[in-house]
């Protein structure tokens, strides 16, 4: 359960917060300057997950596609894992996963993934097929 003074809103105002936690979560973390660049790039959004107060406790970036949305960066403050912040932005993507238009969601897992990511998102429904070289991990409305 998400506690109840926890938003979810845009990110353009909590770039600086959703930058830290991207520091925090990674082994390799994206400089600034590339991350900057996909938070300014017009295909992606982004959505933070914040404390009344301010704190940002997690951030997701996606790009929606023709037919699908793709998750590029998702990630949530260690210390917050496991509290529902992560839930909270895959059940906010799938609302917007309705209808004809877009019937999917996924993400490109590499080697930088924590595994309790991994575990996270088979809870949320999303399933693994390999392409190529790496796996995708994908969600399709039932």
């Amino acid at each position: 359960m998400v506690p109840s003074d926890w938003q979810l809103c845009r990110m353009h105002s909590f770039i600086i917060g959703a930058y830290r936690i991207e520091q925090k979560s990674f082994k390799n973390p994206m400089s600034l300057p590339d991350w900057r660049k996909l938070v300014s790039d017009r295909r992606s959004f982004g959505r933070v997950v914040r404390i009344d107060h301010g704190d940002v406790v997690g951030y997701c970036l996606y790009r929606i596609h023709k037919r699908t949305i793709g998750i590029e960066r998702i990630a949530v403050d260690p210390i917050w894992q496991g509290q529902g912040a992560g839930h909270m932005m895959i059940t906010d993507l799938k609302r917007r996963c309705v209808g004809e238009i877009r019937r999917s969601i996924h993400i490109d897992i590499n080697d930088d993934i924590p595994i309790d990511s991994l575990v996270a998102f088979r809870a949320w429904g999303f399933t693994s097929r390999k392409i190529e070289n790496q796996i995708r991990y994908l969600w399709v409305p039932k």
